[in-house]
């Protein structure tokens, strides 16, 4: 049986085609997830603060996680989650899914704690602080002051949802909170 001389380019432009399908799949993921919904929220947090000696009580959801870190499949959603980050150019959308990460963590975590899976949970909460903290830095990049300014207060309420959370299940406290708690807006 002869090989064509056209078979290569055909095969890399089969290929390409597929890889273009992929990343428009991933990318629409995003999109999707980065939308959201109030019926995905499977954990609630409610925390005070003061403001100008006023007593405010805020409420903060948690997403659904979807896999958790013990499942086989887990490895799955980790490359999908590093090949959004790595395709998400802009310093906002960075970091506003580095926040929807960090929470499914915490919600994992969560879970994971409820479970009696405190090594896995503790393991989860950990992956959180890192991908708040990211999320903090790139919120720090962008240009757009009105833009920074929602996405740190979205941090805060974060950090202070993180940090609720970590007291009541005994987690590690991580000195990020403090600072972006600190931020000034």
């Amino acid at each position: 049986m002869q090989i064509s001389s056209k078979t290569p380019l055909i095969f890399l432009l089969t290929a390409l085609g597929f890889l273009v399908l992929i990343l428009s799949l991933i990318r629409a993921s995003i999109d999707t997830s980065k939308m959201g919904s109030d019926e995905g929220q499977i954990y609630s947090i409610e925390f005070q603060e003061n403001l100008d000696n006023n007593l405010v009580v805020s409420n903060y959801s948690f997403p659904y996680p979807g896999i958790l870190p013990n499942s086989p499949f887990y490895l799955l959603k980790k490359a999908r989650n590093s090949c959004w980050l790595f395709l998400t150019m802009e310093p906002l959308d960075k970091a506003e899914i580095e926040l929807m990460m960090a929470d499914k963590d915490v919600a994992s975590a969560i879970m994971l704690k409820e479970d009696h899976k405190d090594k896995w949970a503790a393991s989860s909460f950990k992956e959180a602080h890192y991908y708040l903290n990211k999320s903090f830095q790139d919120a720090q990049k962008i240009e757009n002051q009105i833009q920074q300014k929602l996405l740190l207060q979205k941090l805060k309420d974060a950090a202070k949802a993180h940090q609720t959370v970590a007291l009541k299940y005994d987690f590690d406290i991580s000195p990020t909170y403090k600072q972006i708690m600190e931020t000034e807006l």
